[in-house]
């Protein structure tokens, strides 16, 4: 134990008890509700955030068990058993609940703090948005949709021989038509995603069919660019339960941008076969491998793939929205899945999605 000349002491003392009304005045005047639960569920500290969402004073619970102060058993058993973050409705409010543990090398469990951070206005504002996202969408698709309509009639002839010099301006409008229906297909997705839509219209699915589907729709692309696409499948792989038409914006998503950093004449390779979901498992799911001889992705920008309209510096000049790959995960975790990467920049990027095959 270290000693200290008597005015040292005081000094130290005093500094101690500085840090300490420094880490009180912090703890009681923080936004977010904070309660501690000793070992034995019995509330020992709140801060003036949580008497607010009590609306009690801390000395008059404290030393009183947690589910006699909240007269909520659900609640109680959520801070209890559930250590992570929890979305709870409580006194008309809606709350993310996080439950951490308090451990100690000597003591063991000392018990747990709940952080109460209200969420309430920021749920209201994300309905807010998704339903003007939907109504946004909504609105484009229709007049799209005609577009594309009559676009297709020029070029089957249904209107009459098309004029040769006609001919290019109508595949632009094809193709910018084609563009423009997948960034509002992507939109609906996340739309979709954000109101907790994770299970639309599943059904069983060859998720073969659905890359060959793909492939035929990008290989007019994949030409005019002078891009090799390769397929190869496992015999026999079993079918998942899925959204076809989300599966395969998945799989455009993952192709264009395949196709968008392969510069010059480069080879894009797509494998599908069964693999395990985790160590020691059986092979019940499907692996899909998109892989190219692309630019790469910069070893520090590859957390932030998958974020919304986030581009790195390799983007720029290309188009796009910066929501492809954040539409990859997402259709990815509807199906119980999830995505790799790996990349190296100058050497390519290889994206794989695991999607379990449920019965």
């Amino acid at each position: 134990m270290a000693t200290y000349p008597s005015g040292a002491l005081q000094a130290r003392i005093n500094e101690l008890e500085e840090a300490l009304f420094i880490t009180g005045l912090i703890f009681q005047n923080l936004s977010d509700g904070l309660i501690f639960v000793d070992h034995s569920g019995e509330i020992s500290r709140m801060n003036m955030a949580m008497e607010k969402i009590l609306g009690t004073k801390e000395e008059a619970v404290r030393g009183r068990p947690l589910q006699e102060v909240l007269g909520n058993g659900e609640l109680c058993h959520l801070l209890v058993a559930e250590p992570g973050v929890n979305g709870f409705s409580f006194g008309g409010r809606q709350y993310d609940v996080e439950i951490i543990e308090l451990k100690d090398k000597q003591r063991g469990g000392l018990g747990l703090v709940a952080v109460f951070r209200d969420v309430t206005e920021r749920q209201g504002l994300e309905r807010e948005r998704s339903d003007f996202l939907s109504m946004l969408t909504h609105d484009l698709k229709s007049p799209l949709t005609t577009i594309m309509g009559y676009t297709a009639l020029m070029k089957d002839g249904s209107m009459g021989e098309l004029p040769p010099r006609f001919k290019e301006p109508v595949d632009a409008i094809e193709r910018g038509g084609k563009r423009l229906m997948g960034s509002i297909e992507d939109l609906l997705t996340l739309s979709r995603y954000d109101t907790g839509m994770k299970d639309p219209d599943f059904m069983p699915v060859e998720l073969s069919d659905v890359v060959k589907s793909a492939l035929e729709a990008i290989a007019p692309d994949a030409a005019r660019a002078a891009k090799k696409l390769e397929f190869k499948s496992e015999p026999g792989l079993p079918q998942i339960l899925g959204d076809q038409k989300q599966l395969e914006r998945l799989v455009m998503n993952l192709l264009d941008n395949a196709l968008k950093f392969t510069p010059g004449r480069g080879e894009i390779t797509v494998e599908l076969k069964r693999t395990a979901t985790g160590p020691g498992q059986d092979a019940d799911a499907v692996l899909l491998r998109v892989a190219d001889d692309g630019i790469g992705i910069p070893a520090e920008e590859i957390p932030l793939l998958f974020d919304r309209y986030w581009r790195g510096r390799m983007s720029r000049g290309l188009r796009g929205s910066g929501l492809g790959l954040a539409i990859v995960k997402c259709v990815a975790e509807m199906h119980q899945g999830a995505v790799l990467v790996h990349s190296e920049e100058g050497k390519g990027s290889e994206f794989s999605v695991v999607i379990p095959a449920r019965k």
